[in-house]
């Protein structure tokens, strides 16, 4: 099982001293979201194994789609509202409990209980499974 966070670093940092750029942020004469998805689209589905637990930002999702495995992606609600502008502080929580308690698989994933999330549905389409939590 893999986790995907963020973009894949895959540049060296000694040969790029300022490469950090803002999400959204445009490139000059090039397409990033198009760029990732024609030159890395193959070698991630050849190397991602047959479970994901996808904690990108949505804005990320476009650079790569998960074609092979089996995902679970998340969605987090508080007093029944999307959060969006912390969801990067729970996926912290979600990752931090994968990481504690050595989990390996989405099976246990789903077997477990993260204090201060509630899971409240799962949505299913193809091999993606977006699982709704409620923020306890």
């Amino acid at each position: 099982m893999l986790l995907l966070i963020h973009l894949l670093n895959l540049l060296r940092v000694a040969l790029i001293p300022d490469y950090k750029y803002k999400q959204g942020a445009k490139l000059p004469n090039i397409n990033v979201e198009k760029f990732y998805l024609e030159n890395f689209s193959l070698a991630l589905d050849d190397y991602l194994g047959e479970e994901i637990i996808d904690l990108r930002a949505g804005h990320y999702e476009k650079f790569y789609k998960v074609k092979k495995a089996n995902v679970l992606t998340f969605k987090f609600l508080k007093d029944n509202k999307v959060v969006s502008h912390w969801a990067k502080h729970y996926r912290g929580i979600l990752l931090k409990h994968l990481a504690t308690n050595n989990i390996s698989s989405i099976a246990e994933f789903l077997a477990s209980n993260i204090e201060g999330l509630k899971l409240v549905e799962i949505q299913e389409k193809k091999n993606i499974k977006l699982l709704v939590m409620q923020i306890e």
